[in-house]
C-alpha cells in the first residue's frame, strides 16, 4: 500500500518534551488549534496545553487545558506546535514562525518528478501543500476524460498514459485506496493524501462496530468533570477508550465501576469498585455509555447532570419521553400526557386560562433534569385556573414552531401564545427555512428505498419549495409576524421573546470565556456574526409591540450558562421572571373581563 503523504512530526512522540499548541485571539488560529488538538487526541498523543502571545486568551482554558504565555514555558524541554494542513478548506499562507509544524511532508517524498493524480479540489490542496514546502510538481493526472488537457494550478492535466515508472505519484482523491490497488504493480513510489477531517469525534471498535467514544463538540458536557473524581461505569471497549480520553484531557480518572468484572484486562491494572459503593464517595462524577446502566444509577438515587453523565443523553434526559417521527415537523416527542409534543402544567380544565408555549431545547420540559422556565412560570403565577401547554421541542426552529402553532396549539384553544427562541435559527438553511433537517433525512431515505411501481414515476430528488431571499433574521421575523397574525385572527394574545446567547453576553466571566473557547470555532463565529442581539437593539419600531428582547438579561449574572445557549435552572428562573413581567398585565385584563 502507498505511504501517507503527511506524517506526524517525530517530536510529538518524544516523551522527554513538554508539548504545546499555538493559539491566539484570531479566529483562524483558534480553529487550527482546535483541529490539531482533536487530531492528536484521535491518535492518542498527549498535549500539555496551549501557548499564546495574546493577553485576551492567556490564562484561560480550552478543553480543560490551560493557555500559557509564550515566554513562560521552558524552551529547553518544550516545543510548540502549529498546523495549517488540517483544516478543511483553502490553506492559509502564513506559516507560524513560532515552534514546529505538527504535521510534515513524508521525508520519503523527494525528487523533481512529482505527479499529482487527481484533478479535483483535493489535488489542488495537495499542490499547495507541496509547493509551500518548496517541492515542484510536474503536472496533474486524471482518468476523467473531461479533465484531460485542461489546466489545474497553472499545470496541465494529463492522461495516465504519460506516467513513467520512476514518477513519484501522490494519490489525491477520496477513493485513493481503489486507485492504489490498480496501480501498485506499475509504480513503486506512491503516497496518498487521506487526512480525516472528523477531528472532533473519537471512535473505537466494539463488537465489530465503530462506536463514538468522545465528541469535542459536546465538551460542555464534560466540563462537569472538573475537580471531580471520575468513575466509568462498565469495562468494555468503549469504556476503556473513554478512560484514555480522560487522561489526555487531564481529568482525574478514579477507576471503573462494575456489577462484575467483565474484562480481564481491568484486573490488577485499574481500580475497580462495585457501583453500589460509589454513592459513599465524595466529589465524584460517573460517566456511563450503556443506557440500561444509567437507569440503574437512577434507581440508586443518583441524579443525571449532577452525579452522572450518560453518553446518549446530553439533551433529552426525562426517561418517560420518547421521540417520534412526525409527518410535518420531522420529529416530536410523546410524554405521558395526551398531547404529542406537549407537556401540560396545570389542571387543563375547560375554564382555565390557557397559555401555549413554543420554542426549542431551551424551552423543552424534558431536555434537562431540572425545571424548565415554562414550569417555573406556572409555579410563579401561583394561581389556580391557569394551564400552560409547553410545546418546546429540542432543535425546533421558528418554522417548526409556526407549523406546530397551526396544527397543535390552535385546537387547544389557548388564550395566550408565548414563543421563546432565536438561537436555533443559526442552523437554519436560510434559502429553505422550512426544510427541516430531520425531515429531509427521512424523505431522502424514503426516496432511496422506494420502488418506482409503488408511487409511479418520480424523480429521485427532494423538493424543498420556493427559496427565500431573506437573511436568517428576516426569515425568523417573518415566522414570528405570521404567528402573531394567526393568533390575532383567533383572538389569542401573542408574545415573542428573543432569547439570550453566550457569545453576545456583555461582561463574560472566565468560566464563560472557557466555554466559548471549547465550542467549535466556526459555530462561535457564526453566533457572533449572525446572532440576533444587534437586531434586537435596533429599537421597538422593528419589534411591533409584541416582540421582546431578552438577549441582555444575563449580562450581570454568573454561573448561568451550560454552553452557548442552554442555562441551568438559575437561568430558567430569571427567564420566567422576565416573561411574567410582560404577560401578567394581559392575564389580569383577561381575568377582569371574565368577572
Amino acid at each position: 500500500m502507498s505511504k501517507e503523504l503527511l506524517v506526524f512530526n517525530p517530536l510529538l512522540y518524544d516523551d522527554r518534551l513538554e508539548k504545546y499548541i499555538w493559539i491566539s485571539d484570531l479566529s483562524e488560529d483558534h480553529c487550527d488549534a482546535q483541529h490539531l488538538f482533536g487530531y492528536l487526541m484521535k491518535n492518542n498523543i498527549y498535549i500539555n496545553g496551549f501557548v499564546s502571545a495574546s493577553d485576551a486568551v492567556i490564562g484561560l482554558k480550552m478543553y480543560h487545558k490551560r493557555i500559557y504565555e509564550l515566554n513562560s514555558i521552558n524552551w529547553e524541554n518544550a516545543v510548540v506546535f502549529h498546523d495549517v494542513y488540517l483544516r478543511e478548506g483553502s490553506l492559509r499562507k502564513d506559516c507560524r514562525t513560532v515552534g514546529q509544524k505538527a504535521i510534515t511532508i513524508n521525508p520519503d517524498v523527494s525528487g523533481d518528478n512529482i505527479i499529482i493524480w487527481g484533478g479535483g479540489a483535493t489535488g489542488e490542496k495537495v499542490f499547495h501543500v507541496l509547493t509551500e514546502a518548496g517541492m515542484k510538481v510536474q503536472f496533474f493526472v486524471d482518468s476523467d476524460k473531461r479533465l484531460i488537457n485542461t489546466v489545474k494550478c497553472g499545470l496541465p492535466v494529463c492522461s495516465p498514459d504519460v506516467l513513467e515508472e520512476d514518477h513519484v505519484i501522490i494519490e489525491a482523491m477520496d477513493k485513493w485506496k481503489q486507485l492504489d490497488d490498480e496501480i501498485c504493480g506499475r509504480y513503486s513510489k506512491r503516497f496518498h493524501y487521506s487526512l480525516n477531517f472528523t477531528w472532533n469525534q473519537i471512535f473505537c471498535k466494539s463488537e465489530d462496530n465503530e462506536k463514538e467514544v468522545f465528541n469535542l463538540s459536546n465538551f460542555w458536557a464534560y466540563e462537569r468533570f472538573a475537580d471531580k473524581k471520575i468513575y466509568i461505569y462498565g469495562t468494555g471497549a468503549v469504556e476503556m477508550a473513554f478512560a484514555g480520553c480522560l487522561k489526555l484531557l487531564d481529568y482525574e480518572f478514579a477507576g471503573f465501576l462494575t456489577d462484575r468484572v467483565e474484562n480481564d484486562l481491568v484486573k490488577g491494572k485499574y481500580s475497580v469498585m462495585r457501583v453500589e459503593d460509589v454513592p459513599y464517595e465524595e466529589d465524584y462524577y460517573i460517566w456511563v455509555y450503556d443506557w440500561m446502566k444509567s437507569r440503574k444509577l437512577k434507581r440508586l438515587g443518583l441524579r443525571h447532570y449532577f452525579e452522572y453523565e450518560c453518553a446518549f443523553c446530553l439533551i433529552g434526559t426525562v426517561t418517560d419521553v420518547k421521540f417520534r417521527v412526525d409527518i410535518n415537523l420531522g420529529y416530536t416527542y410523546q410524554a405521558n400526557g395526551k398531547y404529542p409534543g406537549i407537556m401540560v402544567y396545570g389542571a387543563d380544565k375547560e375554564s382555565d386560562y390557557k397559555i401555549a408555549v413554543l420554542g426549542g431545547s431551551t424551552t423543552d420540559g424534558g431536555a434537562f433534569p431540572f425545571k424548565s422556565w415554562p414550569l417555573i412560570l406556572h409555579e410563579d403565577l401561583g394561581k389556580q385556573g391557569i394551564t400552560i401547554y409547553n410545546g418546546g421541542v429540542s432543535g425546533y426552529t421558528s418554522g417548526q414552531e409556526f407549523v406546530k402553532l397551526v396544527r397543535d396549539c390552535l385546537p387547544l384553544k389557548p388564550n395566550m401564545v408565548i414563543v421563546y427562541d432565536g438561537f436555533n435559527e443559526l442552523s437554519v438553511d436560510t434559502q429553505y427555512p422550512f426544510a427541516f433537517p430531520y425531515a429531509k433525512t427521512v424523505f431522502n431515505y424514503a426516496i432511496d428505498n422506494l420502488e418506482k411501481n409503488v408511487v409511479g414515476d418520480y424523480e429521485d430528488t427532494l423538493t424543498l419549495g420556493i427559496g427565500s431571499e431573506k437573511d436568517r433574521f428576516d426569515n425568523w421575523l417573518s415566522c414570528i409576524r405570521n404567528m402573531h397574525a394567526i393568533s390575532k385572527e383567533n383572538n389569542i394574545a401573542f408574545f415573542s421573546f428573543c432569547q439570550p446567547e453566550l457569545s453576545s453576553k456583555k461582561g463574560m466571566t472566565i468560566q464563560e470565556k472557557n466555554i466559548l473557547l471549547s465550542e467549535p470555532n466556526s459555530y462561535v463565529v457564526k453566533c457572533m456574526k449572525e446572532g440576533f442581539r444587534k437586531h434586537m437593539e435596533m429599537g421597538p419600531q422593528l419589534l411591533g409591540g409584541y416582540i421582546y428582547d431578552l438577549s441582555h438579561i444575563f449580562d450581570e449574572e454568573s454561573d448561568i450558562y451550560m454552553d452557548s445557549c442552554h442555562v441551568w435552572e438559575k437561568g430558567n428562573k430569571i427567564i420566567a421572571k422576565e416573561i411574567a413581567k410582560v404577560i401578567l398585565p394581559e392575564i389580569e385584563r383577561a381575568e377582569a373581563k371574565r368577572k
